[in-house]
C-alpha cells in the first residue's frame, strides 16, 4: 500500500483507530502497573507522529497517556513505563516530533527485524507489553509474530492490530487469479509484486481464506460474507494465543465492506470489558459520522448479518431454567457471541429488568422467564449490595 500522501490529511475511520488506542491505554495502564511490574508499549508502524495537517498520530497519543502518568505524583507507585515506536521511512519525522517526551524511545528499522528482540527483552526483564500493529499493508504479519507471545505465559501481553481485511482478500482474488469483485477494486490499493500464496497462507496461519475466495469466486456468498468468514476464521487462529478477541470494523461509509478490522487480544477480562465499552463507543461515533444516517439500518451492529436481536431473550437461552451462571462467565459468553454489539452496562441494564431490579420494570413482565441476581457479598454497611462489580460473587439465576 502507498504511504506517499497517507500522512497529508487524517481521515475520519483513522481518527477512530486512534481513538480507540488512546482511550484505552489510560485505564490499561493504570490496572498494569498496579501489578508492579515494568511496562512495555510498542508501536509496531509508528510513522510520523504527526499527520501534515497537524493532526495526531498514535505515538504522541501513547506519549500523552504516559506523560500524564509520569507527572502525577501519588497516582502511580509503579512508574516504570515505557513507550517503543519502530519506524524506518519517517523515523527523522518522528524523532522530531517525539523528542519532548521522556520514557519514549524511537526505534529506526522495520517491525520484522526488531519485535523478536523486543519480544525477548521483555520476558527476561519480567516486563506486561502492549502491542500497537498499524501496519501499511500486510506482508509484515507473518502469523509467527502470535507463536513468540504465546510463550510470555507469566507475563501480560495484548495486541490491538489493524487487519487490512480489505487487502488481504483482494490479494487473494489476485493471486489465485480470481475474478476480482468490484467491492475490491480500489485506486488507493496497490498490489504487492513479492506477495506469494506460501507468503498469505503464513499471514492467515493456515490456507482456509482459499476456499473463501473460492466461493465467493463461484458466487456461493456475498463480498461481505467473505470478508466476515474470513476475520472470524482469522480470529479462530489467534484463540491459540489470546483467552477474547473482539474486533470492531473500520469503514469509509457503513453500507461498505470493512476497509480494516482492528482487532484485540488479552487474556484477561477486564482488558476484554474496557475493551468492549471503548469499542462500542467508536462504533456509535462511527454511525453519528457517517452521512447515510438514517439509511443501511442493517449496518448499525457492528456486525452486518446480526439483525435485530432481543437482548432479554438472548440473555435468557444462556441460562437453563432452574440453573445459574456467574455473572463474569454470562459476560465472557455473551462477548464471545455477540462482540461489540452490546456495551457492559446494556447487559446489566437488561439483567436488572429481567430481575425486576430495574425500577422502571413493568412488574411481572418476565414473569415466566424471570431471573434472580444473588450477590454473596454485603455492602461496607452491611446492607444488601445492588452492586455490578463482576469481580465479585455475582450469579444470575434463571427461575
Amino acid at each position: 500500500m502507498s504511504t506517499s500522501n497517507f500522512f497529508e490529511k487524517k481521515q475520519n475511520w483513522s481518527k477512530i483507530k486512534d481513538k480507540v488506542v488512546s482511550e484505552y491505554l489510560t485505564p490499561y495502564c493504570a490496572k498494569l502497573l498496579a501489578t508492579h511490574k515494568p511496562l512495555k508499549i510498542v508501536d509496531c508502524f509508528a510513522g510520523k507522529g504527526k499527520f501534515d495537517d497537524g493532526e495526531e498520530g498514535s505515538p504522541i497519543m501513547i506519549a500523552k497517556v504516559i506523560h500524564e502518568i509520569l507527572k502525577k505524583q501519588t497516582s502511580y507507585s509503579n512508574k516504570n513505563i515505557e513507550a517503543c515506536f519502530i519506524e524506518q521511512k519517517y523515523y527523522t519525522n518522528l524523532q522530531e516530533n517525539t523528542k519532548f517526551f521522556s520514557n519514549c524511545r524511537v526505534i529506526s528499522g522495520n517491525f520484522e527485524d526488531n519485535i523478536a528482540s523486543i519480544i525477548e527483552n521483555n520476558k527476561n526483564k519480567n516486563s506486561n507489553l502492549f502491542l500497537y500493529i498499524d501496519p501499511y499493508g500486510i506482508k509484515s504479519l507473518s502469523f509467527d509474530i502470535f507463536h513468540s507471545l504465546k510463550e510470555m505465559k507469566n507475563l501480560s501481553t495484548e495486541i490491538l492490530m489493524n487487519f487490512n481485511s480489505f487487502g488481504f482478500l483482494r490479494e487473494g482474488f489476485r493471486l489465485l487469479q480470481k475474478s476480482m469483485p468490484p467491492e475490491l477494486k480500489s485506486a488507493n490499493y496497490e498490489d504487492d509484486s513479492k506477495n506469494t500464496v506460501a507468503k498469505m497462507n503464513k499471514i492467515a496461519n493456515g490456507n482456509y481464506w482459499q476456499q473463501i475466495v473460492q466461493d465467493k469466486n463461484d458466487n456461493k456468498i456475498t463480498m461481505y460474507e467473505a470478508e466476515e468468514k474470513f476475520i472470524q476464521e482469522y480470529k479462530k487462529q489467534l484463540q491459540s494465543v489470546y483467552e477474547h478477541i473482539i474486533d470492531i470494523p473500520i469503514k469509509v461509509k457503513r453500507e461498505h465492506i470493512p476497509k480494516y478490522r482492528l482487532i484485540f487480544g488479552t487474556n484477561h477480562h477486564e482488558g476484554l470489558f474496557l475493551m468492549v465499552d471503548n469499542m462500542v463507543k467508536r462504533w456509535n461515533e462511527f454511525l453519528n459520522m457517517s452521512n447515510e444516517e438514517g439509511l443501511f439500518k442493517e449496518f448499525n451492529l457492528p456486525n452486518y448479518n446480526m439483525g435485530d436481536i432481543n437482548l432479554e431473550n438472548e440473555i435468557l437461552n444462556f441460562i437453563p431454567k432452574g440453573s445459574q451462571i456467574k455473572y463474569l462467565d454470562l459476560l465472557k459468553a455473551l462477548i464471545n457471541t455477540y462482540g461489540i454489539s452490546f456495551s457492559i452496562r446494556e447487559y446489566t441494564q437488561t439483567l436488572s429488568k429481567l430481575s425486576g431490579e430495574d425500577d422502571e420494570s413493568i412488574g411481572g413482565l418476565f414473569a415466566n422467564n424471570q431471573v434472580k441476581i444473588v450477590r454473596n457479598f454485603k455492602t461496607p454497611t452491611g446492607k444488601e449490595s445492588k452492586s455490578w462489580n463482576w469481580n465479585e460473587e455475582i450469579y444470575i439465576e434463571r427461575i
